[in-house]
């Protein structure tokens, strides 16, 4: 798998999902 800066395809659905459980492990543990 190549993680191209200029790949903007598959570059900010790996960020998304980045953001995505980072959003739930840190809304967990305050929840």
């Amino acid at each position: 798998m190549d993680y191209s800066y200029e790949d903007h395809g598959g570059g900010n659905i790996m960020w998304i999902f980045l953001i995505l459980i980072l959003v739930l492990f840190t809304g967990g543990m305050e929840w």
